[in-house]
């Protein structure tokens, strides 16, 4: 079996994001693959989060100095925003120059390259900034460190993306950002790594368990790990049964596992099984359509092979 062609959209989720799902008040939703289906967005930091200002001073009269220094920290905390959503701005122009170029054929893509490199040092020049402007103890840094992690996750410089959402959870855990963790780990082909950081997900967003535990499979299936996609595979259909989605990725990881070597007939049974729910969950959408086409694949296949000669 060839390795699957699994399309980017960072529902990022990357990126490439998709629909969003319900989450807790002051998070948004973002995660990256390259499968061809509606890839899950995940809770993580935005814009509609509220900056933390420094506690209001007390009720004594103040000083000269004392308002000369607030005049300050008000001043900083103007700039760190600023400069923060100077960065979200650029980034989603990244996003976009990423989109479009996907689209373009190779030779463009290419030529395109030198510009989505600008536009990811203006990012991260715009975070970066906001970053040196906080104190250590600022409860800011957690969601400049996550952007940060999902600027070079755009870029693809898996390591520093890798890094930056360390950080970022080291300060403050997000489901959103560990899922994140999860995905740029596993292009590092860290997969141990990978499953503690969604599994770290799921133990603080239950609620979206099998969400996480569908991404975790995208990324085995994507690097071709297809008996080790399974479980938590299994476990995504298991916590939500009416994912179309779900069911087409666990078709995949059957049907890699059917291909060998060596091929396996059960194997094949099981990925028919799957690819079948999938078509009768989505009948007319982007999985039960992936689905037909693989389904009438693994057909052509079979009665290729009950055709042959003894």
């Amino acid at each position: 079996m060839t390795k699957c062609s699994l399309g980017l959209n960072l529902s990022l989720s990357f990126i490439f994001f998709s629909a969003i799902v319900p989450a807790a008040k002051g998070t948004d939703h973002g995660a990256m693959a390259r499968i061809d289906i509606a890839f899950n967005r995940v809770p993580i930091l935005t814009t509609a989060i509220e900056f933390q200002n420094a506690p209001a001073a007390g009720s004594a009269p103040a000083q000269s100095s004392d308002v000369s220094e607030r005049d300050k920290a008000n001043q900083r905390f103007a700039e760190i925003k600023a400069h923060f959503k100077a960065g979200l701005d650029d980034l989603d122009t990244l996003k976009s120059l990423k989109s479009s170029t996907e689209k373009l054929s190779k030779g463009v893509q290419e030529d395109s390259q030198v510009f989505i490199k600008q536009s990811v040092s203006l990012t991260v020049t715009e975070f970066r900034t906001a970053l040196d402007l906080t104190a250590e103890n600022d409860p800011n840094r957690s969601m400049i460190l996550g952007k940060l992690g999902e600027t070079y996750q755009v870029a693809s410089d898996w390591q520093q993306s890798a890094d930056y959402y360390k950080a970022a959870v080291a300060l403050k855990p997000q489901p959103g950002y560990y899922n994140n963790l999860g995905t740029v780990l596993a292009k590092l082909k860290q997969l141990d790594a990978a499953l503690g950081a969604f599994q770290s997900a799921i133990n603080l967003d239950p609620a979206h368990a099998g969400m996480y535990w569908l991404n975790y499979g995208i990324v085995l299936v994507n690097a071709d790990h297809f008996k080790e996609a399974l479980v938590p595979l299994q476990e995504a259909t298991a916590a939500d049964p009416n994912k179309a989605n779900a069911w087409y990725v666990l078709g995949l990881a059957w049907d890699g596992l059917a291909a060998g070597p060596p091929a396996s007939s059960s194997s094949r049974l099981q990925a028919m099984q799957a690819y079948q729910k999938a078509i009768a969950l989505d009948p007319s959408g982007p999985s039960g359509q992936s689905a037909t086409q693989k389904l009438d694949a693994l057909r052509s296949k079979g009665s290729a092979v009950n055709r042959t000669p003894k």
